[in-house]
């Protein structure tokens, strides 16, 4: 690779996909040294990027053009037959293989799910959005208006509602913030929690522009119209409302 930014994942997928392992030593201290100037190229990353994804996801390589749309088709100029060739020579494990043996527990958007993808209200025409990229931490939603998948920003309006009724985003799940009760002038917030954490509350979506029903509160997803979004008494007779959401792909 030139330079740095993408050495990291690479490693790691080749250790573990070519028959390898890395382990974690006890009281080990690991540092990575900058350099007093930065020296960051970051359209040799962006290459370094690509070629991790073309030479090692596989079929997966679908969900790095969502994280990064603008990224595609850079690999048009690049040559990746020799990295594909020492894969195929040690005979390496396949990206599923990976995700089934090594990280069990990495969440996959369009894997093992009911829906997913934008969930756009109908009434609005707006998208529920998070606000800010960062997936370490609890985040804010709001409705804003949707953008298509060759947005960077595309990636902050995707969800999935998994099989087990669970709402999220990546390792993130939406539910309603405890102890507050929504009445006919005030919504009850919803806020993230990670999904590993608590017993996160399940949803029902029973079809394309249907209510999304919080089951434990019996409340439904609602918007007002503008960016906010929270939950509120179930409404009859909402298809086409503020209460009736669309995902892009049913499962």
């Amino acid at each position: 690779m030139d330079g740095w930014g993408g050495e990291n994942l690479e490693m790691s997928f080749r250790v573990w996909m070519c028959h390898g392992s890395i382990e974690f030593v006890p009281c080990s201290r690991v540092a990575h040294l900058s350099r007093t100037n930065n020296t960051l190229n970051y359209e040799a990353t962006n290459k370094n990027l690509v070629r991790l994804a073309h030479v090692w996801l596989d079929d997966y390589i679908r969900l790095f053009h969502l994280a990064r749309p603008e990224l595609k088709g850079i690999e048009t100029s690049m040559d990746l037959s020799s990295r594909k060739r020492v894969r195929a020579r040690l005979k390496c494990h396949n990206f599923k293989w990976f995700l089934d043996n090594i990280r069990p527990q990495k969440f996959v958007p369009d894997d093992n799910v009911q829906a997913w993808g934008r969930v756009r209200n109908a009434q609005s025409n707006r998208c529920l959005t998070v606000e800010n990229f960062d997936e370490h931490q609890a985040f804010p939603f709001v409705t804003r208006p949707c953008v298509s998948n060759t947005s960077t920003n595309y990636i902050l309006q995707l969800f999935s509602l998994d099989k087990t009724g669970m709402l999220r985003r990546e390792e993130w799940c939406l539910d309603s913030v405890h102890g507050e009760r929504a009445n006919k002038t005030t919504l009850t917030r919803i806020s993230s929690y990670h999904c590993d954490d608590r017993i996160a509350s399940s949803w029902v979506h029973l079809s394309e522009g249907s209510q999304l029903i919080n089951v434990q509160s019996a409340l439904c997803l609602t918007t007002t119209g503008n960016q906010e979004v929270g939950l509120s008494p179930c409404e009859k007779g909402t298809r086409l409302s503020h209460q009736s959401w669309i995902f892009d792909f049913y499962l």
